[in-house]
């Protein structure tokens, strides 16, 4: 840090302190999978959880579009910081189902 401004070191504060809310998101997300029957943790893809968490969820881009299922948690309650907060995918969800 020698040499660092102020306004660099507040910079660098604020990097480390979206950097420790990403880690306690993903802490939170692997908490709240569901276990399999047989006791296991299902896999997924992060990038299904993050178009998921910004309401982005389209069918034609091959995302898991039931990967809220897999969590106990409505994963666009989760803060992921830098992810844009989008609409619920609700009805893509039950449109699927069907």
């Amino acid at each position: 840090m020698g040499g660092c401004t102020e306004e660099c070191r507040q910079k660098y504060i604020k990097a480390l302190e979206e950097l420790s809310d990403a880690i306690k998101a993903h802490i939170n997300l692997i908490k709240s999978l569901k276990k399999n029957e047989d006791g296991t943790l299902p896999s997924f893809y992060m990038g299904d959880v993050y178009a998921c968490c910004e309401g982005n969820l389209d069918p034609r881009m091959n995302y898991n579009l039931n990967i809220q299922d897999l969590f106990n948690v409505n994963l666009q309650d989760l803060d992921f910081p830098n992810l844009k907060k989008g609409n619920s995918n609700e009805k893509q969800r039950e449109e699927n189902k069907n």
